[in-house]
């Protein structure tokens, strides 16, 4: 469980990390990242996979995005929400598929 509660230029936001290997940046075809959570406020959730956004709207989310914007070794994934709005996220994944 995640719950968005630090604050940049009004938003809330939340970072988390992971590792990938030569090998798997390699071999993966695409990801997806999914989320479930609960709304308060009018605002929507944003991701950003290393900076680049891959989704911003209400949840449930499930969105495919490119594996061009992974790297080997350290990936961050960011979620953030609009100023007045928070989201209780109930599950996060981040979901690479490979070939």
């Amino acid at each position: 469980d995640a719950d968005l509660s630090a604050e940049y230029l009004g938003r809330k936001m939340q970072t988390f990390t992971f590792d990938l290997n030569n090998l798997e940046i390699t071999n993966v075809n695409y990801g997806r990242v999914i989320v479930f959570g609960t709304r308060s406020g009018e605002g929507n959730i944003n991701v950003r996979i290393n900076g680049i956004q891959v989704f911003s709207g209400y949840t449930t989310v499930f969105s495919d995005f490119p594996t061009d914007i992974l790297r080997v070794g350290n990936n961050t994934v960011d979620f953030s929400t609009e100023p007045n709005t928070t989201y209780e996220i109930s599950s996060a994944q981040i979901i690479l598929y490979f070939g």
